[in-house]
């Protein structure tokens, strides 16, 4: 039978702690679930006490001297929609599932609550905030047993890092902030901890020195945010939808298509907002493997825009959407490759590549904010340049972006949609960036459009000299 929550336990060797443990469950207000407790070859009366009870029994093959195996294990056979974790030595509130449920199902990945934890025979409240990403980089303020996630977001990063022996938890944490997966805190106590002397966590807690500043104790280089190894199921390639809005230009558009295409080094499916083309546009799309809407006038390029992110989404199933001109061709090999790369280790970026061909600004406004000294990045061993806005020719964002942002189709001006999306992407946590390596020719360049739209140009300028300035 398929239930809402999978509760997971692992344990070894905690016989005479585990029925409270069990019993803190299975006596849950919110009765659709299922508990599994998994034995990590325990050699101790354990089996005999999980033997009492309904839940799932599972058991490693040897002892991992961690609970990170036993874990994936118990996710790997998992029904539930959601998981709940509670360590062997600790208790849930009676409510807890039923608190944890209501708050995630709100739109969250992940919900974590409160705890009470035992010092010198005394319960005194845990240390649990409001999510705040610097701070997660720095210390663990999530307890493991005061969250409930979302199964589906556990399998995308590969489940615990089975190479750590210590703060499995806090690198589970990061790598889902850094794929910007939402978090939800929770100010209601769930849990009580009750930490044994020999536990490894307790060993080696986050300390303070003189100044207040948190130190792990442990190597930076022991808790890697970004594992490569995926410990638990197929790591599954993320989908990727590239639109184009497209208004007559046949020529442009079939030397774009060829390029995107051949170049590509990912698959993708390609989606196009034709706005009312007469030169044979449409005619020659529907030879090709694309998704067409077709509008009979032009109803703007923002009205365009909102139209192809409303079909992809409605498509299902993407993971990053990639914006790209019709009249710009890639230089690069394996561009989208690149691309989906840096987006799997990092979801809260939003990506533009290097435009040559601008006749008015040569490598574009990207490169002009760079050299006045915006910071470099290394992400995926890419270097990548941090700028306050995107570059219009061509931008890849990850689809969560679009969940509440549309064009103004009312006050939309040509030409500043960079800058819009970038706003709206700083304003929600994102981080702008341009690959320099990634190279891309802009076939029709810039010739002649300051004249068309002084206005604009001005704008442009001024954002330019201000330090991090976005209009």
């Amino acid at each position: 039978m398929t239930r809402k929550i999978s509760v997971i336990i692992s344990t070894y060797n905690r016989s005479k702690l585990l029925d409270k443990a069990i019993n803190s469950v299975l006596n849950q207000s919110y009765k659709d679930f299922e508990l599994i407790v998994v034995d990590d070859c325990s050699t101790d009366d354990t089996e005999k006490v999980i033997r009492k009870y309904p839940v799932i029994h599972l058991k490693t093959e040897k002892n991992s001297g961690s609970d990170a195996l036993p874990k994936n294990l118990a996710i790997s056979k998992a029904q539930g929609e959601y998981v709940a974790f509670l360590d062997d030595d600790d208790i849930w509130r009676p409510d807890t599932l039923k608190i944890l449920l209501r708050y995630i199902e709100t739109g969250a990945d992940v919900a974590y609550g409160d705890y009470l934890i035992e010092e010198g025979g005394r319960m005194r409240p845990g240390w649990s905030i409001d999510f705040n990403p610097p701070l997660l980089s720095k210390m663990n303020y999530i307890s493991m047993v005061t969250a409930m996630v979302k199964k589906s977001a556990l399998l995308e990063v590969g489940g615990f890092n089975e190479n750590l022996k210590i703060f499995k938890d806090w690198n589970l944490w990061v790598r889902m902030q850094k794929r910007g997966f939402k978090f939800l805190h929770i100010p209601i106590i769930t849990a009580e901890v009750f930490p044994q002397k020999e536990s490894v966590s307790e060993k080696n807690k986050t300390r303070q020195d003189e100044e207040g500043n948190f130190i792990p104790n442990f190597s930076p280089a022991d808790c890697e945010i970004f594992a490569d190894k995926t410990f638990l199921g197929e790591k599954k390639p993320l989908k990727v939808a590239v639109f184009t809005l497209t208004k007559n230009r046949l020529e442009y558009t079939k030397r774009m298509s060829e390029k995107m295409f051949a170049l590509a080094g990912h698959p993708f499916d390609w989606f196009v907002i034709d706005n009312g083309s007469a030169d044979g546009t449409v005619e020659w799309l529907k030879t090709q493997k694309v998704k067409v809407i077709e509008n009979p006038k032009n109803v703007g390029i923002a009205r365009g825009w909102n139209q192809a992110i409303e079909l992809i989404k409605k498509a299902g199933g993407y993971s990053i959407i990639v914006k790209l001109d019709n009249d710009a061709e890639m230089m690069s090999d394996n561009w989208l490759k690149t691309l989906v790369e840096l987006f799997d280790r990092n979801r809260k970026l939003i990506l533009s590549p290097y435009v040559e061909g601008l006749e008015d600004s040569p490598g574009g406004v990207l490169r002009q904010r760079m050299s006045e000294g915006s910071p470099y990045v290394l992400i995926n061993d890419r270097v990548l340049g941090m700028v306050p806005f995107l570059g219009g020719i061509c931008w890849a964002a990850p689809i969560e972006l679009y969940d509440d942002f549309k064009f103004d189709e009312k006050t939309f001006i040509a030409g500043n949609k960079d800058y819009l999306i970038s706003q709206y992407a700083n304003q929600q946590g994102y981080k702008c960036f341009y690959a320099e390596e990634l190279r891309l020719w802009h076939i029709d360049g810039t010739k002649g459009q300051k004249e068309k739209n002084p206005e604009y140009f001005k704008e442009i300028e001024k954002a330019r000299k201000t330090k991090g300035g976005i209009f």
